[in-house]
């Protein structure tokens, strides 16, 4: 895995986009950053709202070969079209333009002139269809059920196909079309089945399936022409923020626990935990298994699902026990065999992995490091008194040569 981090800028990442080849869009705060995930470096960033946080970054990708993209981004009532030319990275801000209620979801689609407009999703059920150049309203539509979104998705390329995803305050997930111009349009489907808000929802690759996220902890899948939900995970800790399809049959989400979650085949399949608190989204590459996710402590982390092996039984597991006196260690006043059954025999009192080592501390003041390259154990201190009853340890796991640990007298 790789974690990107702004070098002067520490606010949330609130909004991620892949753009194209190796091109990585993330918000932080009002402004856009752009990362070349091969390099693993920021190559371009660019201040786009003032003091507005970003929520949502789309790019144009029809034109992906071309040396500039257009990308929406929007916030708050805000919203404007920059371009990023790919030789550089450099952007290009555009006209801020405003609307009068907040904006959900963000979209683009090609009017009757085959030119691209940007749609807007409203946080009270309505759509905005505007023109991505001078950013007046070509026309809007207002859906019949008038409540209140905490979460939208839009599909479809053209005015035509306009499907509007909304998710509700009232724990419902209501489709309906936004073709019909200058009037109110009917709901098409009403799903419901989250027991809390939903506060993510977005549409599979096809358009047949909605993936909606809620306060309820649960990640749903739902069919629309069964008008069910075909499949409801669990596993998170807290609320669930964002979630998006990848590779066909995969899902990842983001949630408040800090972590992201890959749900295979009605299970998790795996878990990476990438922050103290709030994925606040996630996005994956059109062209592969990359995923990327925007993490509240300012990081972005970038990986590939299914790269690492689940453990299934216990004796997939290493073993390594504490070193006993037959192992050649300088340790002086050891008198202990930890493989012994007395009532003195030693055990773990604290743990910390760094990348290439365990360190760890024991009931008898002694701590250890275990190196996981040549499968050895040395000793960094021995009989230090005040571990011997109570020991937290951390690490930091990068570069594994700063740790931390706290004593039962309040030290540290």
């Amino acid at each position: 895995m790789t974690r990107l981090v702004p070098q002067y800028r520490r606010l949330p990442a609130t909004a991620i986009a892949f753009l194209s080849g190796n091109l990585l869009a993330t918000a932080n705060g009002s402004t856009v950053d752009i990362y070349d995930v091969r390099l693993k470096t920021l190559v371009g960033s660019c201040n786009v709202f003032d003091s507005v946080r970003i929520h949502g970054i789309v790019a144009r990708l029809d034109n992906a070969d071309s040396r500039c993209i257009e990308v929406l981004v929007f916030g708050s009532k805000q919203w404007t079209v920059i371009r990023i030319h790919l030789d550089n990275a450099r952007v290009e801000p555009g006209t801020v333009f405003y609307v009068d209620d907040w904006i959900k979801a963000g979209h683009w689609v090609q009017d009757d002139k085959q030119a691209w407009q940007v749609a807007l999703a409203l946080a009270h059920n309505q759509v905005l269809v505007m023109d991505s150049t001078h950013g007046n309203c070509i026309y809007n539509v207002q859906c019949a059920e008038r409540c209140i979104l905490y979460a939208a998705a839009l599909y479809g390329d053209t005015l035509q196909t306009l499907v509007v995803a909304a998710g509700t305050v009232f724990n419902k997930v209501l489709v309906w079309d936004a073709w019909t111009k200058d009037t109110e349009a009917q709901v098409r489907v009403q799903l419901s089945g989250h027991e809390g808000v939903v506060f993510g929802v977005r549409f599979g690759k096809n358009g047949r399936r909605i993936m909606s996220t809620s306060d309820d902890r649960s990640v749903r899948v739902w069919n629309l022409d069964e008008k069910i939900a075909e499949t409801v995970f669990y596993g998170h800790g807290a609320r669930v923020w964002s979630c998006v399809e990848v590779d066909g049959d995969r899902l990842v989400s983001a949630a408040e626990d800090g972590t992201c979650r890959v749900w295979r085949n009605g299970e998790t399949e795996d878990v990476w935990r990438l922050c103290p608190k709030n994925v606040w989204a996630v996005a994956a590459h059109r062209d592969g298994r990359m995923v990327a996710a925007a993490c509240g402590d300012g990081a972005v982390c970038v990986w590939t699902v299914g790269g690492r092996q689940r453990i299934e039984r216990m004796d997939e597991l290493d073993t390594i026990a504490l070193p006993g006196p037959e192992q050649a260690l300088n340790w002086p006043d050891r008198d202990i065999d930890p493989g012994s059954d007395s009532k003195e025999r030693e055990f773990i009192r604290g743990f910390a992995l760094t990348w290439d080592s365990a360190l760890v501390v024991t009931n008898h003041g002694h701590i250890l490091r275990h190196s996981t390259l040549n499968n050895s154990w040395g000793v960094v201190a021995a009989k230090y008194g005040a571990l011997s009853g109570y020991a937290m340890v951390a690490a930091e796991s990068k570069a594994g040569n700063v740790a931390a640990i706290g004593m039962r007298d309040g030290t540290v």
